[in-house]
């Protein structure tokens, strides 16, 4: 489901080819010329190398940091049949060395030592392999990353290990719901089509075949996909486009052409008519109850500039007062549903996913009644050009303003582009509607019939079958049963009686009138409108950005809120159903460029608005009027606690990565109570008690204001004033919770814990007793120098597990170092050992260290933390970042990057000695299904353990 504005699009189309519908591009436009928003002042340039490599450039002269996308047109459904995962596999093995750079860490040291980061996945078409880096290094950067697609090394030595990588990505996906209900969905589809196949790998499908090595199937795989045409290359930084192009021929040009590129076979459907109009039943491990339909569609290439399907999923998906969603709230049967549509030229499809409650799944027959209902209610009154011109107009308003993201977001969306649409479409695809053509809409419409449904029900509790019906998916061990729908059945959902109460949604309100720029003096930076006991604000007019937006963001300090696991289930009971009882209103203001978000922490609770700036104050007053004013039914609340419950399940059965990081919370924070106590509160709460606490929640609390964007100070000004008079309490802005300290004495601690999961884990993590400037920077130094052989050595040439992974964490503040590994085949005292032979080792590393290394790390820091904010909202999030953190002169970034120019190789070495006589350093063991150890540490939740965490004097 979603809450905000940006998000209301990916409602409508998931992927950025879904939505590809454009005008014409205007006049001054040449055919292979992007064409770009209005208010996007970087500059592109398209090329297309004589080798057939598709290139787009992007010159941007604020951005420090560089970014390189490539895509290779080619993935998991162009493997032979008797080598599943091999392009996972070849995806992993480019990083590991080529022609000029034969090391297997060369290219991956090379980004750490400069402050870069790389990454890749293979899907069932492309293959996209990505990085960024401080513009000083993109150039040698780019020469080493296009070796990948020349000349790479597949070492065979390398490759042995990284099969074994694949398996632990494999063994991870095994444990995952997600996972394995998509292994299920391949296992089901039509066994004449690539998607019938696994796609992953592991140890029994990368091996040598009928005299064919692995290494030779790989690079025949190369040889056949990874040549000039079927590569894109997309570029971003702040270099010229000359300049740019002249590296990109330079190094992209080697890369193998063909003379003739025999057309792709054309596949078979997916799901054939076989495949559909069936029901397909999954087991889940985490506690769910989930429903999902899906229509699968032929393919049509003029809707691609016509937009059928996303029409129809905007319909589908709505949530405004009388929509499906909101009546099936109504009735208790859902809690979530989401709408969207996929087009990808091969496959079309139009998808609802239901998060559905007990009563819920008791009625999916009645629920998927109502929608084919609500389908012909669209057929009959929802095709009107009125409706076509607002959603027209809401994508139209996004591209005139669209604001940046990030040089990494800008350069993997070219590059996923360019195989399936024409230069000057890569960017306003997705926005654009071009003309409203009903018979195409009523055509899909038409479509969406039982016969050419996929229904698929996925649950915790047993499957309703015998258990001879029962199927086992056999590559990741997904149970399931599927049956195809009775003629019966089938008629039964096309002609369900709709709910009276279902209607079409109702012109929206909040679509902006004004959409001026305000003409006024900026400042530098935030000023303080108003100081007095209890309440500031601050504001500042910006329009650096030549955006109608604005941001406006409240915390409610009132710590007594969350002291106890009774308040901070309340609290989240509280956020639970106002967000519900919101809903309606929040959705329609989403799509009119209106959003807002409700988060709380150990200090109270935070309300963030963004949008256009025209009504934003209006939609301000409207959330705290009805968030003061809520009211809450036994029905409702029992619907909360029963989502609340299986959320906080569900949180022992997520990846032991992950448990690890919820149990250091737990050890260091005195607010971050057990599951256990706030389930007991959650089943104590009553209506009357929660409607009183609720009573209460805005009193007593202090507030500070932050109001920024393209808005008056009159106005801002007014907004002040009027949250203002709600500050009632204490002085508590800067309350902050300290993480406890760990005793030194009598040894460093250890404990675990357990889980139903197959893999061990291990955190290792040393925390910094001060929270200066200096301490943070030597810190996130630290983790830059040592965070790249870690995982060189302990994932690549150990293969302890495929989650390998060094870095800093700041926890209010205060620094630490946090190592993590979780593995499939190694206990956690074993990878200990190896945790504390690699740190042994590294410190001859540590030892000579030499300035121009170190300041090589320093660079890449600073670079990070001075990078401009690519947008409004990025911009109000950093300065709120000062305001919450106690920086009224917005200096925080300044004196991070001069703590960070004062670091010294001298700092770095007395950091790393107190890593290795394991100062303040705690570590926490990992063990899955039936593997704890009978010397196993003492358990993370035993009192005696926790009375070696000090607590720190919070303020």
């Amino acid at each position: 489901m979603t809450r905000f504005l940006n998000s209301a699009i990916a409602i409508v189309t998931i992927f950025l080819v879904t939505a590809c519908q454009t005008n014409a591009a205007p006049s001054f436009y040449a055919r292979d010329e992007i064409v770009k928003s209005p208010n996007d002042p970087r500059e592109y340039r398209y090329l297309k190398l004589d080798n057939g490599v598709q290139v787009a450039l992007v010159s941007s002269e604020t951005t420090n940091s560089s970014a390189v996308a490539i895509n290779v047109h080619a993935g998991s459904s162009q493997e032979p049949d008797e080598w599943p995962g091999l392009a996972h596999l070849l995806e992993h093995m480019l990083f590991l060395g080529s022609d000029k750079y034969p090391g297997a860490d060369d290219f991956d040291s090379f980004l750490s030592d400069h402050g870069g980061s790389s990454n890749a996945w293979t899907s069932d078409t492309d293959t996209i392999f990505y990085l960024t880096i401080p513009n000083a290094h993109y150039a040698d950067a780019l020469e080493r990353v296009s070796r990948f697609f020349i000349f790479p090394k597949m070492d065979p030595d390398f490759l042995e290990r990284e099969r074994h990588a694949v398996d632990s990505e494999f063994q991870i996906y095994r444990q995952q719901d997600g996972r394995r209900f998509h292994l299920i969905e391949r296992a089901t589809a039509n066994p004449k089509h690539p998607a019938n196949r696994f796609s992953v790998g592991n140890l029994n499908t990368l091996k040598d075949h009928d005299g064919l090595s692995l290494r030779e199937a790989l690079l025949k795989f190369h040889d056949q996909w990874y040549f000039g045409a079927n590569i894109s290359v997309a570029i971003v930084s702040n270099a010229s486009l000359d300049e740019m192009e002249q590296l990109a021929r330079a190094n992209f040009s080697p890369v193998r052409a063909v003379k003739e590129i025999k057309p792709r076979p054309k596949l078979p459907p997916r799901f054939s008519k076989k495949e559909l109009g069936v029901r397909v039943d999954s087991l889940a491990q985490q506690q769910m109850r989930n429903l999902s339909l899906e229509f699968y569609l032929p393919t049509d290439p003029h809707a691609v500039y016509l937009k059928p399907l996303p029409y129809i999923a905007h319909l589908l998906g709505h949530e405004a007062r009388g929509s499906l969603a909101s009546i099936l709230k109504k009735k208790g049967w859902i809690q979530d549903l989401v709408a969207y549509n996929e087009d990808n030229t091969l496959d079309a499809n139009i998808t609802l996913e239901m998060s559905l409650t007990k009563e819920g799944f008791e009625r999916i027959n009645d629920i998927t009644g109502q929608v084919f209902a609500y389908i012909d209610l669209i057929k009959k009154h929802g095709v009107t050009q009125t409706r076509f011109d607002e959603l027209k107009q809401e994508y139209g308003l996004v591209f005139q303003f669209l604001e940046q993201g990030s040089a990494e977001e800008a350069a993997i969306s070219l590059a996923s582009s360019m195989a399936l649409l024409p230069p000057r479409d890569l960017i306003q695809s997705r926005y654009i509607f071009r003309k409203f053509v009903p018979e195409k809409i009523r055509n899909y419409l038409n479509m969406l019939t039982p016969d050419n449904m996929r229904m698929r029900v996925a649950t915790h509790e047993a499957l309703a079958a015998n258990e001879e019906q029962i199927q086992t998916e056999p590559w990741m061990g997904g149970r399931y049963t599927i049956r195809s729908l009775s003629k019966a059945e089938k008629s039964s959902l096309a002609s369900a009686r709709p709910d009276s109460s279902l209607a079409l949604p109702p012109p929206n309100p909040f679509m902006p009138d004004d959409l001026s720029i305000v003409d006024e003096k900026s400042a530098e930076k935030p000023q303080l409108l108003m100081a007095q006991p209890g309440f500031k604000s601050w504001f500042l007019h910006d329009n650096d950005f030549n955006v109608p937006r604005s941001s406006i963001i409240l915390r409610f300090a009132a710590p007594h809120l969350v002291d106890s696991p009774e308040n901070v289930m309340r609290m989240a009971l509280f956020d639970n159903l106002f967000y519900r009882s919101f809903t309606e209103t929040a959705y329609m203001a989403s799509l009119g460029g209106l959003d807002y978000n409700f988060g709380w922490d150990d200090r109270g609770f935070v309300l963030q608005f963004f949008g256009y700036s025209d009504k934003l104050p209006l939609f301000l007053s409207t959330v705290l009027t009805q968030a003061r004013q809520l009211k809450i039914s036994d029905e409702e609340l029992a619907r909360s606690k029963e989502e609340l419950e299986e959320a906080i399940n569900n949180k022992s059965k997520e990846d032991p990565s992950h448990q690890l990081f919820r149990t250091m919370r737990k050890l260091l924070y005195p607010l971050e109570f057990d599951d256990s106590k706030k389930l007991l509160e959650l089943k104590n709460t009553s209506t009357e008690d929660l409607q009183e606490w609720v009573g209460r929640l805005f009193n007593q609390l202090s507030i500070a204001a932050f109001i920024h964007g393209n808005v008056k100070q009159s106005t801002a000004e007014s907004i002040t004033n009027s949250v203002a008079g709600m500050a009632s309490g204490p002085d508590n802005n800067n309350f902050k919770t300290f993480p406890k300290i760990i005793r030194d004495e009598p040894e460093f601690p250890i404990c675990f814990i357990s889980y139903d999961k197959d893999d061990s884990a291990l955190m290792v993590f040393s925390q910094s007793e001060k929270r200066d400037h200096k301490a943070r920077a030597v810190y996130q130094v630290m983790a830059s120098i040592i965070s790249s052989p870690f995982y060189a050595q302990l994932r690549t040439k150990e293969q302890l597990g495929y989650i390998v992974w060094a870095h800093d964490i700041e926890q209010s503040q205060f620094p630490g170092m946090a190592f993590i590994i979780q593995s499939p085949s190694t206990l956690p005292e074993q990878l200990d050992d190896r945790v504390t032979a690699f740190l042994k080792q590294f410190n001859e590393s540590v030892s000579g260290l030499t300035d121009e290394t170190l300041q090589q790390h320093k660079e890449g820091i600073i670079a990070n933390l001075t990078e401009p904010n690519p947008n409004l909202f990025a911009a109000t999030d950093d300065y709120w970042t000062d305001i919450d953190s106690g920086y009224p002169k917005f200096d925080q970034t300044e004196k991070l990057v001069d703590a960070t120019n004062r670091v010294t190789v001298k700092d770095i070495q007395a950091l790393y000695a107190r890593i290795l006589k394991r100062q303040k350093q705690f570590r926490i063991y990992g063990y899955g299904k039936g593997s704890i150890s009978e010397n196993a540490p003492p358990a993370c939740n035993a009192p005696d353990f926790r009375d070696q965490f000090l607590e720190r004097v919070s303020r």
